[in-house]
């Protein structure tokens, strides 16, 4: 019993090693990437469809962008949406993203799913937001993971240290295929919508629940049909 135990312990110690990464490397990630992962703030009250109440709630955490129009991207513990139910009526939200420059914008909920955690943000008004005020990750450069591999977590700390991008070398500790490609990451605590890429600069995934990376590409899905959802509410807004 006590070599099973021992063992098990060097596993884990093993598991959760960091990764080994050159530091010249983290920082070159972090310089490319830094302006790609925000801080959303505010707050939001909601009917929930499972118990038929109105909650409010507290947001504060990293979100990545998405594309140039500001589709943003973040987990439900970031917005403290539960997504045990599909029916979510949002009835106030005072949500702001805050820009490399130190300005927050409006941005409203447009999208939420279940089986991803995700949940995915644009502009209260995308008429408003001047070209190239968001830049996003590179989608067209992903790459999938394996046991092991190294990776870069490039995050935001919390407004106690001005959210500051927070930037941490790991390591891939698991990779589940079925019924979506996710990876597990013992250093990814929280798992609230950080940006995750590999030892060369490539995106991964987003950090969608603890210890969770959800792979780049099976997030393109969400992702279209997140556009989609925020095209059509804002022709309805914009409609005479």
């Amino acid at each position: 019993m006590k070599i099973k135990m021992i063992l098990c312990g060097a596993l884990i110690a093993a598991g959760t090693a960091r990764a080994e990464l050159p530091p010249g490397t983290i920082r070159a990630i972090q310089a490319t990437n830094q302006n790609s992962v925000l801080m959303l703030s505010g707050a939001l009250k909601f009917m929930c469809g499972r118990c038929n109440q109105v909650h409010d709630t507290t947001v504060e955490g990293p979100v990545t962008v998405v594309d140039t129009n500001g589709l943003l991207l973040t987990s439900s513990s970031v917005v403290q949406i539960s997504l045990l139910t599909r029916k979510i009526e949002i009835r106030e939200s005072t949500l702001k993203v805050k820009l490399p420059n130190g300005t927050e914008l409006p941005v409203r909920v447009v999208l939420t799913d279940r089986d991803l955690d995700a949940v995915l943000l644009a502009p209260e008004k995308p008429s408003a937001v001047a070209a190239g005020t968001f830049k996003p990750v590179n989608w067209a450069a992903t790459a999938k993971a394996h046991v092991l591999d190294d990776i870069v977590i490039v995050g935001r700390m919390d407004k106690n240290h001005n959210a500051l991008v927070e930037t941490a070398p790991a390591k891939i500790n698991s990779v589940e295929t079925k019924p979506r490609t996710v990876y597990g990451c013992a250093h990814l605590v929280s798992g609230d919508g950080e940006a995750v890429f590999n030892a060369t600069g490539q995106l991964v995934g987003v950090g969608l629940g603890r210890q969770t990376i959800v792979a780049a590409d099976e997030l393109q899905d969400v992702i279209e049909q997140a556009r989609h959802a925020a095209a059509t509410a804002t022709t309805t807004k914009e409609a005479p």
